[in-house]
């Protein structure tokens, strides 16, 4: 039995799966923030399956990009759950469960992003080679016009992103395709699966070096343009 905990956006959800197969399932838009409402959508969905935390195998957390405090509290309880239990955490992109989804039933590239603020989106690209998809470029953070100038003319954008984003990416590339689903866009099905796959492979880091994928420094730094940039 494996945890899921997606804390990126304030689309959240936790799920329980067994063998990379939801059981159950429970999603929220944050309102308030995630610190309040993460451990009792937990708690709640151990209750409802009759499951004692013990019995627990492994988690699988959704480490950013994302929200500062989302990600914090998302990997946070992973951790703090999974240390007593003594089980592995499976670190899983946001990007790469917006874009796995699609996996099946698009020929790519896939173009997945997220909003992070101040017209500027987190993203990648995958492309497939065969049967199987890989992530060709960095996880990175520019403005949309900037990821429009360096995006596969013939990219699939797609993601909580390309909805908040659909009428600036028609400005930038008119004839671009853009899959623009209402949130919540991240599969809680397509995170077990992954999940699943990443632990039953063994080769999941080690707990305590896991950190949150931020991608950029908070909004408190120093603004760009002012001062040395800081690394990403």
């Amino acid at each position: 039995m494996e945890l899921c905990i997606d804390t990126a956006t304030r689309y959240a959800g936790v799920a329980l799966a067994e063998a990379g197969r939801i059981v159950a399932e429970a999603s929220w838009h944050s309102r308030n923030n995630h610190t309040a409402e993460l451990a009792p959508a937990v708690v709640g969905l151990l209750a409802e399956t009759g499951t004692d935390a013990r019995e627990l195998t492994g988690i699988v957390a959704v480490i950013g990009p994302g929200g500062f405090s989302a990600l914090r509290v998302g990997l946070g309880f992973a951790k703090g759950l999974a240390e007593p239990l003594d089980i592995p955490i499976a670190p899983v992109s946001a990007l790469e469960v917006e874009a796995a989804r699609h996996f099946e039933s698009e020929a790519g590239p896939l173009l997945p992003l997220l909003e992070v603020g101040r017209d500027r989106v987190a993203w990648c690209v995958y492309e497939r080679a065969g049967d199987e998809w890989w992530r060709t470029t960095e996880e990175q953070v520019t403005t949309v016009a900037e990821m429009v100038s360096a995006a596969p003319s013939d990219a699939v954008y797609c993601g909580e992103g390309a909805w908040h984003t659909a009428e600036r990416l028609r400005e930038l590339a008119a004839d671009a395709r853009i899959i623009a689903l209402e949130p919540p866009t991240r599969s809680l099905a397509v995170l077990a699966a992954l999940g699943h796959s990443a632990l039953a492979s063994g080769g999941v880091p080690e707990r305590q070096t896991l950190e949150p994928n931020y991608l950029r420094p908070p909004s408190i730094t120093m603004p760009a343009g002012r001062g040395t940039p800081p690394s990403t």
